[in-house]
């Protein structure tokens, strides 16, 4: 499996590692290479890098049993009245570029002449075709993924691509749908199904099984895994009224709570004195680094012989070291090796070396603190 990703890092490596070291079956092989779908030099060396034989230094040699290009950006907020360069961006991520990617991949199997093995193709359809409007370009993308359908035909993909197109409906917990997951119980109580990415994800392998491919080397598939979104009506009225209803109902939660916040201000707290109390605090960490005093050149005075002895600029000096171990640093180490447990300081220290005491600049959500 190759994977692409536009945060390619460490910590997009980790993910992906864990990934593999729980699924990951024996002998399959995970590569994870940074793209960028806006890009038309990075499809280029993207197909490059897959198809070319591993002898030219930079290939895998492979040729892909499916594509899955669901690269998208969101566009929130954007209407035909203020479209901007963004909008722009996220159409060509998600309809120009898929276009001109299966296109390299096409134009590259017919020249290397791998006209046997048609690579599956699964397209990200939307039954959302304008109807809930503020989504930039969004629909205009969905619908121009179809033409692929007849493209596969007019442009002779037969011999080396196969398309599925997926209708994706409602999907929970994705940054497309973020701004509209609240409103999903309205939905959910007239009979359109949502889902969670765990569940679309399911349906969506189902595309990759044999019997559906066999079946898209003859024609295109259309799947519709929108659960009734198709079929419904007035979307973009349902959600800014279900949206309205839910602002509201939170409104007036607000006000009754800070009137129940106050009626316990002025009827209990001011009844009641506060105790005297003591809390004992423990105490507080105060770290002290012992480094060694140096010595004030008069104290030297009975090493005043050993001078001229040797060439000091070809003496080498250590001035410093560093450790470290499984009880951090030296001077934490030290602590378990004299005195058996660490001191609060040294809880402290390893605990920041360890990466689990970080500098945050802010107010603290939790106490308000600075």
């Amino acid at each position: 499996v190759i994977v692409t990703t536009s945060s390619y890092g460490y910590k997009t490596s980790l993910f992906f590692g864990d990934m593999y070291r729980t699924h990951g079956a024996g002998g399959s092989e995970l590569i994870v290479v940074p793209f960028n779908q806006a890009s038309t030099s990075d499809i280029k060396q993207l197909v490059d890098f897959i198809y070319s034989k591993p002898g030219s230094a930079k290939g895998l040699g492979w040729d892909l049993d499916y594509v899955i290009p669901f690269a998208a950006v969101s566009d929130i907020g954007s209407f035909a009245t203020n479209l901007s360069s963004r909008s722009e961006l996220a159409q060509r991520v998600q309809l120009t570029n898929v276009l001109r990617l299966l296109g390299a991949i096409k134009d590259t199997k017919e020249q290397l002449g791998f006209n046997t093995r048609a690579s599956l193709v699964v397209l990200p359809l939307s039954p959302n075709h304008g109807d809930f409007g503020g989504d930039g370009l969004y629909s205009e993308c969905k619908l121009g993924l179809e033409s692929a359908f007849n493209r596969w035909e007019s442009e002779s993909w037969q011999d080396y691509l196969s398309i599925a197109g997926a209708i994706i409906g409602w999907t929970r917990g994705t940054s497309l749908m973020a701004a509209n997951d609240w409103c999903a119980g309205e939905f959910e109580s007239r009979g359109v199904r949502t889902f969670t990415a765990g569940e679309m994800a399911f349906m969506i392998l189902g595309l990759l099984r044999q019997p559906v491919r066999r079946h898209a080397l003859h024609e295109p598939i259309w799947a519709d895994l929108s659960s009734g979104m198709t079929r419904f009506k007035h979307l973009s009225t349902v959600n800014s009224n279900a949206r309205q209803a839910i602002m509201q109902k939170s409104s007036a939660m607000q006000h009754v709570a800070r009137e129940a916040a106050r009626d316990y201000a002025a009827m209990i707290l001011r009844s009641h004195s506060k105790p005297n109390t003591t809390v004992d605090e423990g105490p507080l960490a105060k770290h002290k680094h012992h480094f060694p005093a140096p010595r004030q050149y008069e104290q030297l005075e009975h090493l005043r012989h050993l001078q001229g002895m040797m060439n000091l600029d070809k003496v080498i000096v250590i001035t410093g070291y560093g450790e470290v171990s499984p009880h951090g640093t030296a001077e934490t180490r030290w602590e378990m090796e004299a005195y058996g447990e660490f001191s609060l300081e040294g809880c402290i220290e390893l605990a920041w070396v360890m990466g689990l005491i970080k500098h945050f600049n802010g107010t603290l959500k939790a106490t308000g603190a600075v």
